[in-house]
């Protein structure tokens, strides 16, 4: 779409390292923060006027939009409000602590356990979702 861009990675192929080594959520994080926080600079800096919100495709990603708000000079939640989807273990480590969407990852292992077998006819499995409000948002 012309106007828009999206940027995404998984740390796929990445070997932990560092303090992170032998933790997948840290390792995660570390691959997906970089690419987020260039996006949103990238976007911040192309838009005549700056969104009031930023949803990230996951608490990873949300943490490099903090870093990269920060580094424009911007505040969470006092200039832009980010939101996160996951609620891993990064959402309570950020400040502020980071309003994100559940994904009930219990429910969607036991739905993959419960998968039909191959040739079996598909099913849809729809784990409920919620939003975890923490302090990542201002009210409007």
């Amino acid at each position: 779409m012309a106007g828009y861009s999206f940027v995404g990675s998984t740390g796929a192929g990445r070997a932990p390292r560092g303090r992170s080594a032998g933790n997948p959520a840290a390792t995660g994080l570390r691959g997906q923060r970089r690419p987020a926080r260039q996006a949103t600079v990238a976007m911040f800096g192309a838009l005549p006027v700056p969104p009031t919100a930023v949803f990230a495709c996951s608490d990873a990603m949300a943490v490099g939009v903090f870093q990269a708000l920060a580094g424009l000079g911007l505040r969470v939640p006092g200039d832009v409000s980010v939101i996160g989807f996951d609620d891993s273990v990064a959402a309570v480590h950020v400040t502020p602590a980071l309003t994100t969407v559940r994904r009930p990852w219990p429910e969607l292992g036991a739905a993959a356990l419960a998968a039909p077998l191959p040739g079996d006819p598909p099913v849809r499995v729809e784990p409920p979702t919620g939003i975890v409000v923490r302090h990542s948002t201002a009210s409007v």
